[in-house]
């Protein structure tokens, strides 16, 4: 489909989830930025503020557009083992696919196990009334974190593992850095196999489609009747939906950030 291929709160349950969590420790010490509006803290905590940025009336005027290959690997070790494992059997279908990672997250120590799952329940804090079809949203206070169990059968619809891993990670953390995906892990359960993944964390309020229009224009989209579209390094022609005021944040300080994104990779 693109004409260049491109990179793909108790003690038992600390121990439970312990395995997991410390595999993801050192990838989460380069935490930045953002995510959904979470639970108040009681502290007043807005986060960290985004590196390297100008200020000129409340707005963010210098965001870089990563490499794809600085996108993959923004997504933590998690996420360029696996585009890696997938990439050796292009061809594979999908169920093809959800073995490999399995197998892949296993050995790596990344399999989230029902225990593991229990774990984040009671663990972290969380609003089910929140909860769609698509996601579980757990939310870490203590260490500004937003962890997401993104399913990857939805409706009977099946997503492609290799076009989750480079649409929904890859490409996100490519133009929206600052609201990086890190992929921390695989679950399965029954008829549903899902990513394990972590933000960072900040409050703030949604902004208006006026000013996601601004946004999206001033770091070099483009619209048409479709959808927001944009041409990477490699010539191809890269598309971005859904971009409602629900999976977009604004700051107290005025930044701008994306927060869940859909991209695919377009023909011309």
């Amino acid at each position: 489909m693109w004409r260049k291929k491109i990179g793909m709160n108790n003690k038992k349950n600390k121990e439970e989830y312990g395995d997991i969590a410390r595999k993801d420790r050192e990838a989460s010490q380069d935490r930045r930025g953002v995510e959904q509006e979470t639970p108040d803290s009681g502290d007043g905590n807005r986060g960290n503020k985004p590196a390297g940025g100008k200020r000129i009336e409340g707005r963010r005027t210098d965001r870089r557009i990563l490499s794809t290959e600085e996108g993959k690997n923004l997504g933590g070790a998690g996420n360029v083992e696996a585009s890696d494992v997938l990439r050796r059997n292009p061809g594979a279908d999908t169920a093809t696919q959800h073995k490999e990672l399995v197998r892949w997250a296993k050995e790596r120590g990344r399999f989230y196990s029902e225990a593991d799952h229990k774990a984040l329940k009671n663990q972290l804090t969380y609003d089910k009334s929140r909860w769609g079809i698509e996601s579980e949203v757990y939310f870490d206070i203590v260490n500004g974190t937003v962890t997401k169990v993104m399913y990857g059968t939805v409706s009977n619809f099946n997503v492609v593992p290799s076009e989750f891993l480079l649409h929904r990670i890859t490409l996100h953390n490519k133009y929206f850095s600052e609201s990086r995906y890190k992929l921390r892990g695989i679950m399965n359960h029954g008829n549903r196999f899902a990513f394990v993944t972590e933000q960072p964390t900040i409050k703030g309020d949604r902004p208006t489609k006026e000013e996601i229009s601004e946004f999206l224009l001033n770091i070099g989209f483009s619209k048409d009747r479709f959808s927001w579209k944009i041409t990477d390094e490699f010539g191809n022609l890269i598309r971005l939906s859904d971009t409602h005021q629900g999976n977009f944040i604004k700051d107290e300080n005025g930044y701008m950030y994306c927060i869940d994104s859909v991209f695919e990779i377009a023909d011309q």
